[in-house]
């Protein structure tokens, strides 16, 4: 079975290597490959127990996509991540590599395939669907993206595949294996029904989204059930005076016979965007999480977090703030910095970034992760880091 997968992701590198790009009537290929150094400077503590002021990897990343066109109706879809990781790191901190293996969803469908005492190469399928669409109707069956959320940043109306916002080199986002009915009403208006499989109630759901448009605003109504919980939630999207004014908020209620297991939950964010003539775009967003804390919070290390988060538990602190500015400099050079601070302790993270564009397909991108705080506080033990990608897309 080896020999097997090694054989596959052997194949998929050279289609990548080769820049395949299928343009014709049954499929299409494409996706990218990047390569990314990243250092991460620990604290005391950490540095001791690790016997190393610097952990550091390598990180080959390469994804594949391909669509096959049964008709004009039915589409296939897969997409494959290939991970090769080399570096300090996944000796000092061997769950680095179990971690990455870890799948989320009903089947499993991530292999670490071939290891070494520094060095581990993963494969695993993050797309995986059937979508079939017949007038009004559409139909999407296997693991998939259900995207429910509004905000930029926490979405609390994501109830079927959440994410990490600090998982920057992931952007495609966790995918749910799901059956997903949606019914469209005209062009601003929609129902969807979705069921996430699982292996047991906890990690199942069950839900309902209408959307319709008034006065200028998106509006989302969403109800049904997650894990131990009932949900009930909506949000909007329009603008004011041409800024960008979203917001989410959805209730948690423990079901009949799981109080034990669950408590009521509030989360709720809003937020604001707007981009000047000169190009300058601006975006703040707050977040409130009833289950958060106001106090003390125990050591955590964000090596450890998980890429895809609940919607229950976007945060560990009960209220948070995001600020973030992108500048284009020239038509090659785009600067940016974003920021989150845990208002009740103030901590926080800042993650400055500058990405050049070398060509259509060639990007080359710098950026920084760093956070500050006291010990007991959120974001104050995160290990600072630094990384260096490069970026090439076919």
């Amino acid at each position: 079975m080896y020999k097997i997968r090694t054989i596959v992701l052997f194949s998929v590198f050279l289609l990548s290597l080769a820049s395949v790009r299928a343009q014709e009537k049954k499929y299409e290929i494409g996706g990218y490959i990047k390569n990314m150094e990243g250092l991460f400077f620990l604290a005391e503590p950490e540095s001791q127990i690790l016997n190393t002021s610097i952990l550091d990897y390598n990180l080959t990343h390469q994804r594949f996509q391909f669509d096959y066109f049964f008709s004009n109706n039915l589409t296939a879809t897969v997409h494959v991540r290939n991970r090769l990781y080399i570096g300090n790191m996944i000796r000092k901190i061997p769950p680095f590599s179990m971690i990455t293996e870890k799948d989320n969803g009903r089947v499993d469908m991530s292999w670490n395939i071939a290891n070494g005492d520094s060095w581990f190469l993963n494969t695993s399928i993050d797309r995986l669907f059937l979508d079939y669409t017949y007038g009004e109707w559409n139909i999407t069956l296997g693991r998939q993206r259900i995207n429910w959320g509004i905000n930029l940043v926490w979405n609390p109306n994501d109830l079927f595949n959440n994410y990490n916002y600090l998982d920057f080199d992931y952007e495609e986002r966790p995918g749910a294996d799901a059956v997903k009915l949606t019914r469209y009403f005209g062009y601003t208006s929609s129902m969807e029904l979705a069921y996430k499989m699982g292996d047991n109630i906890e990690s199942r759901a069950l839900a309902a989204a209408y959307r319709f448009n008034t006065k200028g605003y998106d509006i989302q109504l969403l109800g049904g059930w997650k894990g131990y919980d009932l949900v009930i939630g909506g949000g909007w999207s329009g603008d004011i005076k041409g800024a960008g004014f979203r917001g989410e908020i959805t209730y948690f209620y423990p079901m009949s016979g799981y109080k034990e297991k669950s408590d009521q939950a509030t989360v709720a964010s809003i937020s604001l965007d707007y981009t000047f003539s000169n190009g300058l775009y601006l975006q703040t967003s707050g977040l409130y999480n009833s289950q958060g804390t106001t106090g003390d919070i125990p050591s955590q290390n964000i090596l450890y977090m998980d890429s895809d988060l609940s919607a229950k538990q976007l945060s560990l602190g009960r209220y948070e703030w995001f600020g973030q500015f992108n500048y284009t400099v020239s038509p090659i050079v785009q600067v940016s910095c974003s920021s989150i601070m845990n208002v009740c302790d103030t901590s926080g993270y800042v993650g400055p970034s500058v990405t050049f564009s070398l060509s259509d397909d060639l990007e080359l991108m710098t950026m920084g992760q760093l956070f500050w705080g006291k010990a007991l506080t959120e974001y104050g033990t995160a290990p600072n880091s630094v990384y260096l990608r490069l970026k090439y897309s076919f």
